[in-house]
């Protein structure tokens, strides 16, 4: 019996050697760039215009790796936005970015500044979108919530699944927090 299994393991030993091996996997050439510039125009006006300083090109997709990027918003030929974020992705056929950790934008039109770990842009679309979590701070108060969808100047912006805090409300509710309402009054111990 035990012959029998030697000649089984030295017929699979000699079939496996006579096997031609794989070829290695294709590797696709990467470049890695220093001061990336990356621009789109339309009718010879700044659409956006992205800066990194740092990436690293896959020739297999097309794609960008971006250290650090900065993007700027152009709205009629003039700055209305800017964003940045740690790292992002740039798709060199598509022009599509998207931005990861501690992506912060801030519109110039109404100093309004939004937060959050992941943000996409569509070149084709121009709007901005994500479905993580955000923070939209306006002079006039706070609004968080789960998923956006907005223009890059932040004029047209709706958030979903949100929570809003506005100064003037917060501001009035802390005033009548304080004062006391009529017959609710207590002037001291009561005596039986």
């Amino acid at each position: 019996m035990r012959r029998r299994h030697t000649g089984c393991f030295l017929f699979l030993l000699a079939f496996a050697a006579c096997r031609k091996a794989l070829p290695p996997p294709r590797a696709y050439p990467r470049q890695t760039l220093t001061n990336l510039s990356l621009s789109q125009s339309y009718l010879g006006a700044s659409v956006w215009k992205l800066r990194s300083p740092s990436a690293v090109i896959e020739e297999a997709t097309q794609e960008a790796n971006l250290d650090a990027p900065r993007m700027r918003f152009y709205k009629e030929g003039r700055l209305s936005s800017r964003v940045s974020s740690l790292t992002g992705r740039v798709n060199l056929a598509t022009r599509d970015v998207i931005l990861s950790t501690d992506v912060v934008l801030a519109s110039l039109a109404d100093q309004s500044v939004l937060k959050t770990d992941l943000l996409n842009y569509s070149s084709k679309e121009d709007k901005l979108w994500t479905e993580s979590e955000v923070e939209l701070r306006k002079p006039a108060g706070v609004m968080r919530g789960r998923g956006m969808r907005a223009s890059p100047d932040l004029s047209d912006i709706r958030i979903f699944h949100q929570e809003s805090h506005l100064k003037g409300a917060e501001k009035k509710r802390k005033a009548s927090e304080g004062r006391e309402r009529p017959g609710t009054a207590t002037k001291g111990p009561r005596s039986p």
